[in-house]
């Protein structure tokens, strides 16, 4: 999705965004960092899923994405400290406050969606920034001169078969198990990650 809207510099799993000196088990790294064409911004993704709101016994997350929404507000929290650290790294910790951390995080996606298919908002607003970058900058030869709407249409389909698939493989990987073999086949694993479509 990110190459197809023109995104530069597209870093999957970047080992070296959080450098600074970390508490046990908070060291962060996304699953994506990219800068946008036209603005020469740096944005970085992570991708986070939830089983189904269905099953959540709180009233306030049974609606369809609000599970989404939940489980990327619980991503930008863990993610806080890591930008705090980043900051730190790049100017001094004397230097960096809560509004510097904010507004950091202010290109930070964490890519939310549900088992159900809903998506969380920080997504949606990652599809829509990349559907800008795509309207003007469009690269892909069978994306050529698309508009914005058919640039969000496609890549919702995309992540909708891309959950779907994830389904389809944890019922073939249950069944892999309930016949006494260790796990699926590579090419069932490989053809169900969501954070690749990114």
């Amino acid at each position: 999705m990110m190459a197809s809207a023109g995104c530069v510099g597209i870093t999957y799993e970047d080992h070296t965004w959080d450098m600074g000196v970390a508490e046990s088990n908070t060291r962060r790294r996304p699953d994506l960092v990219c800068r946008l064409p036209t603005s020469g911004r740096k944005i970085v993704v992570d991708v986070v899923g939830k089983w189904s709101h269905v099953l959540h016994p709180a009233p306030n997350l049974q609606a369809p994405g609000e599970g989404a929404k939940w489980a990327e507000k619980g991503k930008e929290g863990r993610y806080r400290r890591s930008y705090a650290r980043k900051l730190a790294v790049e100017h001094g910790e004397d230097n960096v406050d809560d509004h510097m951390v904010t507004e950091a995080m202010r290109d930070f996606y964490a890519a939310g969606f549900e088992s159900t298919g809903a998506l969380g908002p920080r997504l949606q607003a990652l599809i829509d920034v990349l559907a800008a970058e795509a309207k003007v900058q469009p690269t892909g030869a069978d994306l050529y001169h698309w508009s914005a709407m058919a640039f969000k249409r496609h890549w919702k389909q995309r992540i909708g078969a891309a959950i779907m698939r994830g389904h389809a493989y944890a019922v073939t990987r249950e069944g892999v198990k309930a016949r006494g073999y260790h796990e699926a086949p590579a090419h069932a694993r490989e053809a169900c990650t969501i954070d690749g479509l990114f």
